[in-house]
């Protein structure tokens, strides 16, 4: 299948088609209008993606292959707070720096790559994270306990593998 077609198809199935953003980033499409959280099959998973990003696109690409429930989070146009941050690094086992895009121009701006990277400095790096998440590693995927930085289709299974193993029941 030829790639402008593919992109069309990606745009048609996760398109935002309501322009009023949700106001809690934990709120269900239905009730939130949709323009910044996209429901997929009702799933306990949150996926943060850039749509632009070729990565993001392919892991939306396995989890719809694998039927996945999930929901994405546009998370340039509604970033996550620095509670949820250090939710997901303490999931994920990293410091934000970890997570940090510092290839980005505006981590070159900021001078990133010279922060010191020590406990103490830990909540000004979550703080940068938060008020320019275009330096936060994509794509992200969240369920209950875990998260995962899902650059490679390895990940993305892998994140697929944990939630199916979660012996929490659904409804």
């Amino acid at each position: 299948m030829p790639v402008p077609e593919r992109l069309e198809q990606f745009a048609a199935r996760h398109a935002r088609t309501d322009p009023a953003p949700p106001t809690d980033p934990r709120v269900p499409l239905e009730s939130a209008g949709g323009r910044n959280r996209r429901r997929v099959n009702g799933g306990p998973m949150e996926i943060w993606i850039n749509p632009e990003c070729s990565k993001c696109q392919s892991a939306l690409t396995i989890l719809d292959a694998e039927q996945a429930d999930y929901t994405v989070r546009y998370y340039l146009e509604q970033p996550p707070t620095v509670e949820e941050l250090n939710e997901v690094l303490a999931h994920l086992e990293l410091e934000p720096w970890d997570i940090a895009r510092l290839g980005e121009p505006l981590a070159g701006q900021l001078g990133l790559a010279t922060w010191p990277r020590e406990a103490a400095d830990r909540d000004r790096w979550t703080a940068a994270l938060a008020e320019n998440p275009v330096l936060i590693q994509r794509p992200i995927i969240t369920a209950d306990d875990t998260a995962s930085i899902a650059r490679s289709p390895e990940a993305v299974h892998a994140a697929l593998r944990r939630n199916d193993n979660d012996p929490t029941p659904s409804n």
